[in-house]
């Protein structure tokens, strides 16, 4: 009996290597081989226990009123089963460290919040339903006063107890509390590389979860359905982790095998073939007989469940949770809930001393800026991660390595039903959100391309690595031909890319538009960031905002009004459904079907047109637009306004490739500006103000364009609402009621001319962006190349094509050329009233027939090569093998049964319509602007001498 005083009882049975039984509670210690020992009045309690593997039932621990008092229990080297069942009502703090030994905790009874420590071995750990802090090996939890000395510290091993020096990070105080509450409490980690493979379950509560290291299970909540669990924080430390913030069922297998490991059913990783296995993953999986492969890198593999996750779950099932992965490959679900995913990193810096700071946070302003509060980390020790956010608004970081992220759920881990995968709105980060600046040139040393190549999907799909290839493991993941790249010196790097198949899930390509059973999709509109290295991203559902960022990206948009920017690097941007394939010229690429190209000049007769196609080393991104069009006739002419495909493409720095798909879609080249605005319209066309669109706040409305058809009300029939016949060259500016004016906020398809990309000419202060191509493809598009050698390729529509490399020539009227070489670019309007617009002799302007479309340029049109007008002979071959060559779709033929010859078309990606065509007679006759010559003619508008119809 302690009676007054801050009194302690150590009982140490430490050097008993028996295997003994006993208990505790508030009052008594038994068994153990004892004859009992009782104890009251004590504010301080440890106990030792012995080496032989005991059995112990902690039924109680002392507790006194307005005074911390303080039960630590350590239960020796053996492989001990501990139960706990204690009471946050009646019970007083306890800390349990289990020490060596593949040891057993059950505190599914105790409602207290527990303090336990796994110690050394393979645990079990089963948290209670308080707010419980478990580290899965050796950690250290110390209590501070006012004045920073140690007060308490819990998690020391009695034979580490060594220490009188209170500066010693393994100094436990005689007396083990001061009977205050703490001014402090701080957790870390200890011998962070030393520890076994343990399974912890936090159960219910708000649970702090440390695995520490090797590949550990970590569940906040239960492994029983309907189990209540709160928002919990979750760290896997070094390992391969499976972690899951709410409740499921997590089970080490005996093998490597691993559902998200795939061998082809062939060797080619998407089908082409319409009606069979179009822009299908050509994988042999089903979620129903599942088929797994050998994960290469012959890390532990787990058996995951995940519980509890439809429309029905209680909140009392899940909470907002906090989840860092820790150094290695690790598997992370989020599940219910807002959740804050990271990769790799931590939850808090574990170092004893240091204070915690405020966990990663970043978040979108709506309608404004994203503030990145705290970003995460990248460190070398960072593995290739797969993360599912689930269900919730959610916040993931992949950190370093080639992660795969999905903002919603696959069908892989228990979750095979569309109702069981609600999505929210996420944001996704490819890194550690430190590389989002505008023109961030991501991860430029050897193996860059790869150290963080992550493939990113906004909603629903399953994201598999290709292990092989006519069912048939390789042992070894595939790798791209394209992929050579330097590798660094380092052997704890893979230099490679590793090769992925995506499938959408709970998905209808095309949307709404397209087939009425997207009325059932799972997802919404989400931003996902790249950063570094060579990432793949679908937006899916949604008006999604996608950045590339850092190297050689492929963004697909998937259906909404999407916003995307590839960023630095040679990027392919896709603005709805699809494939982008990425091959190098002159080098087969088998996962692709892409045979071999052969660098070669052509032209087409009189020189007027040519160029240098498959220029041998180039990167090219080849599409598969799937589906090619919303009208279920296939008649492009007629094709009904896309309700949902109105998106905005940047290219950004590099030799990019973009294709808009469907839609009244905005293209340019180049980076999109830190600050511009677009006109907000009124169905009639009338102008509200402006909206703010740029890098800095990315948005979509839709029909920012705003196109007056040819039978509406607006006042210009037949074209965009801010294109001005009487002035089609000048720089657009926009007055903040949102129309067009000389002076005034930046439009949003401007660009900067010089002091971005390559500096080619510094005695000119000429500047590059890369030499782009641009796809319209279906609909009434607004294609501007930026500064390089672009080619701008309308398709079907009433297109405008700005090939202008400069637009603040003459204070932005542009009524003189730049003349040098780089700012050379075609423009090839396709069907429909086209506007074409050049500013350079060296510009190319194709479009027929005779005063059918309109040219805007600043020199006489009278004579000059610049301008095709006619139809004339192979000049047609030479635009579909041009473009063939700059990654049209070339399935187009067998998708339409059209001729290969002509790459399908006119029901190609071009829209380039020929005599013997149905649609030419509606591509003859005068244009929209201007008249011929400047002399008048077409709608009747006033023309001017630089304006040709």
């Amino acid at each position: 009996d302690g009676q007054s005083g801050n009194d302690t009882l150590y009982v140490d049975d430490s050097g008993d290597a028996s295997a003994n039984t006993g208990s505790l509670t508030e009052s008594l210690i038994s068994g153990l081989g004892s004859n009992g020992i009782a104890y009251a009045n004590l504010e301080g309690l440890q106990l030792v226990l012995g080496s032989g593997g005991n059995t112990l039932d902690v039924a109680g621990t002392m507790w006194q009123q307005d005074v911390r008092v303080v039960t630590l229990i350590n239960t020796g080297l053996g492989n001990d089963d501990v139960t706990v069942s204690l009471d946050s009502a009646t019970d007083g703090p306890v800390s349990i460290n289990l020490e060596a030994g593949n040891d057993k905790l059950d505190a599914t009874l105790s409602t207290l919040g527990l303090y336990l420590f796994g110690g050394l071995g393979s645990d079990v750990i089963l948290g209670g339903q308080g707010n419980d802090v478990i580290f899965g090996d050796r950690g250290v939890i110390t209590y501070r006063d006012e004045n920073d000395l140690v007060t308490t510290r819990h998690g020391i091993e009695v034979l580490e107890q060594t220490s009188s020096d209170p500066g010693s990070s393994f100094y436990v105080p005689v007396k083990l509390t001061n009977l205050l509450a703490p001014a402090t409490v701080r957790f870390a980690t200890r011998d962070d590389a030393t520890g076994g493979n343990d399974a912890i379950y936090g159960q219910g509560g708000n649970d702090d979860i440390y695995g520490g290291a090797a590949g550990d299970i970590i569940v906040g909540g239960s492994y029983v359905a309907g189990a209540a669990d709160g928002a919990d924080r979750l760290d896997g430390g070094a390992g391969p982790d499976a972690i899951a913030g709410d409740n499921a069922l997590i089970a080490f297998r005996t093998d490597h095998l691993d559902p998200r490991m795939q061998a082809l059913t062939g060797t080619v990783i998407y089908g082409t073939t319409a009606g069979v296995d179009d822009g299908l993953a050509l994988v042999d999986f089903t979620a129903s007989n599942l088929t797994r492969y050998a994960d290469p890198t012959g890390d532990v593999q787990y058996d995951i469940q995940l519980l509890d996750h439809d429309a029905t779950t209680p909140s009392t099932l899940y909470g907002d949770d906090y989840i860092a992965g820790g150094a290695g490959n690790d598997e992370i679900f989020g599940q219910l809930g807002n959740d804050t995913l990271q990769g790799d990193a931590s939850i808090l810096p574990l170092t004893d001393g240091n204070p915690a700071t405020l966990p990663v946070n970043v978040s979108r302003v709506p309608g404004g800026e994203l503030l990145v509060t705290v970003a995460s980390v990248t460190d070398a020790t960072d593995g290739d991660d797969y993360i599912e956010g689930n269900g919730g608004n959610d916040l993931i970081f992949g950190d370093g390595g080639q992660d795969d992220l999905v903002g919603g759920s696959s069908d892989l881990f228990g979750l095979t039903t569309s109702g069981q995968r609600a999505d929210g709105s996420d944001l996704i980060f490819g890194g550690d959100a430190t590389q989002i600046a505008r023109n961030t040139l991501g991860d430029q040393t050897d193996g860059g391309h790869a150290h963080d190549a992550d493939t990113i999907v906004g909603d629903n799909a399953r994201i598999v690595r290709l292990v092989g290839t006519n069912g048939v493991d390789a042992g070894s993941y595939l790798t791209f031909a394209y992929d050579s790249y330097a590798s660094d010196s380092s052997s704890t790097t893979y230099d490679r890319i590793i090769p992925r198949a995506v499938s959408p899930i709970d998905y209808t390509a095309g949307g709404l538009d397209y087939d009425a059973t997207a009325a059932n999709d799972q997802g919404a509109a989400d931003e996902l960031h790249g950063e570094a290295g060579d990432d793949v991203i679908y937006g899916l559902v949604g008006n999604d905002v996608l950045f590339g960022e850092g190297q050689d990206d492929s963004l697909i948009g998937g259906y909404g009004h999407d916003w995307m920017s590839g960023g630095t690097g040679d990027d392919g941007l896709l603005g709805d459904d699809g494939r982008i394939v990425t091959s190098r010229n002159g080098v087969a690429e088998p996962l692709a079907g892409i045979a071999a190209t052969t660098q070669d000049a052509i032209s087409a007769p009189g020189n007027a047109h040519s160029a240098t196609i498959n220029v041998t080393g180039q990167l090219k991104k080849t599409v598969n637009l799937t589906p090619f069009n919303i009208d279920p006739s296939g008649n492009p002419i007629f094709t009904p306004t896309a309700t949902a495909a109105d998106d905005i493409l940047f290219g950004g720095w590099g030799n990019d490739s973009l294709h808009g798909g469907m839609g009244d879609d905005a293209l340019s080249g180049a980076e999109a500006l830190a600050e511009s605005y677009a006109p907000l319209f009124a169905a009639n066309g009338t102008s509200l103000g402006t909206i703010r669109i740029d890098y800095t706040v990315p948005t979509n409305p839709g029909n920012l364009l705003m196109f007056q058809s040819d039978t509406g009300t607006g006042n210009e029939l037949g074209e965009f609402a801010l294109y001005d016949p009487t002035s089609p060259m000048r720089k657009i500016l926009l007055a903040t009621d949102g129309t067009a004016a000389t002076t005034g906020q930046e439009y949003f398809l401007n660009f900067t001319p010089t002091g971005e990309g390559t500096l080619v000419d510094s005695n000119g202060n000429v500047w590059s962006d890369g030499d782009d191509v641009l796809f319209g493809d279906l609909g009434n598009d607004w294609l501007v190349g930026g500064t390089g050698l672009d080619n701008h390729y309308g398709g079907y529509g009433n297109d405008l094509l700005n090939a202008d490399d400069d637009l603040s020539t003459a204070n932005g009227a542009n009524t003189s050329s730049d003349t040098h070489a780089t700012y050379a670019d075609r423009a090839i309007g396709g069907a429909g009233h086209d506007i074409l617009i050049g500013n350079t002799t060296a510009d190319r302007l194709v479009d027929w027939a005779g005063n059918f479309n309109t040219y805007a340029v600043p020199f006489s049109q009278n004579g000059n090569p610049a301008i095709s007008r006619e139809l004339a002979p192979q000049l047609s071959d030479f635009i579909v093998t041009l473009a063939a060559s700059d990654g049209a779709d070339p399935t187009r033929a067998a998708d339409d049964g059209t001729d290969p010859a002509r790459n399908g078309e006119p029901a190609g990606e071009l829209g380039l319509v020929r005599p013997q065509d149905a649609d030419w007679s509606s591509q003859t006759g005068n244009g929209t602007s201007g008249g011929s010559n400047g002399n008048g003619g077409g709608k009747g508008k006033k023309a001017i001498a630089s304006i040709s119809n």
